[in-house]
């Protein structure tokens, strides 16, 4: 999320970069409104705190709020949707009979409207209609809810105890789908299922552990050609190969060099295994390697 907050906003500066004159005014409001959260948003994460940044919080937040009435259309529910489209109905019906009543005694006089005319009442009855619409919709829509009234106790929780992110839950919800609702998944979801999901990720956690211990012997010269191919330790060509064979359930060639990245995240090959002396390992001209026995 912390890093949604720091793309969104460029991304929506570039797609209303170039808005038509009547969309100006709402696109321009649209990006105060998101400039804004996202700002006060990074200034909430800062992990010190002073009179200044409190003062940034504060005034990012007044101008959220200022602004933030240009989206109460997309918060709008199906009640309140029905109930705009019914008072736009009443309006029609009473612009329709209003009209009638006005050509009547155009009639009356020998007058008639002109195209243009016509033209101009139609939109003029367009534009009340979607006032009618709009007044509805912010009239019975808000963004009163929990989360967007939290943002007003931020400054203060800050003075109290201290910078937020310490308080963050971003790493548990991260890890709850790994954690809890995969292991749940795999189990029989009897009334023990909190110990299988203990077992299952205590399971993964041991197998994770040997994978690294692998791998870190692996770079040490300590490999099998079954190491390498559990861990995938090819470089890309050879996972091509290798991906290619077990597609078409043929052996795999042997003597493919050992492929990993370093801790650099460089991609180092190791020397190819010596097909005369089983166990030894013989130098690779690319990378020296000390020679073990098995």
């Amino acid at each position: 999320m912390r890093n949604f907050g720091r793309i969104i906003y460029p991304a929506l500066a570039a797609a209303l970069h170039d808005p038509l004159p009547r969309h100006r005014a709402v696109f321009q409001r649209a990006l105060t409104c998101v400039r804004s959260l996202v700002y006060w948003s990074l200034v909430v994460q800062y992990r010190t705190h002073t009179t200044e940044t409190l003062n940034y919080l504060a005034d990012y937040l007044e101008e959220f709020h200022a602004t933030k009435d240009v989206f109460t259309t997309y918060r709008t529910s199906k009640a309140t949707d029905s109930i705009a489209h019914a008072r736009m109905k009443d309006l029609k019906m009473q612009l329709k009979a209003e009209h009638a009543i006005e050509d009547e005694e155009r009639a009356e006089r020998g007058e008639a409207l002109s195209r243009a005319q016509k033209e101009h009442r139609k939109a003029e009855d367009k534009k009340r209609l979607q006032e009618v619409y709009n007044s509805t919709v912010h009239e019975r829509t808000s963004f009163d809810f929990v989360k967007i009234h939290l943002m007003l106790h931020y400054e203060e929780s800050v003075q109290r105890f201290g910078h937020l992110v310490k308080d963050s839950t971003e790493t548990q919800e991260m890890n709850h789908p790994k954690m809890c609702m995969g292991p749940y998944r795999r189990s029989n979801r009897n009334f023990r299922y909190e110990r299988q999901i203990f077992k299952d990720y205590s399971r993964i956690h041991v197998l994770r552990m040997r994978c690294l211990h692998l791998r870190q012997l692996a770079k040490e010269g300590h490999w099998t050609p079954e190491i390498q191919e559990a861990l995938q330790l090819y470089r890309p060509k050879d996972q091509i190969v290798v991906n290619k064979c077990n597609r078409e359930q043929v052996p795999i060639p042997e003597n493919l060099p050992l492929s990993f990245r370093d801790d650099e995240g460089n991609i180092q090959v190791r020397g190819l295994r010596s097909p005369r002396r089983k166990g030894f390992f013989v130098k690779n001209e690319r990378l020296p390697m000390y020679t073990f026995h098995s």
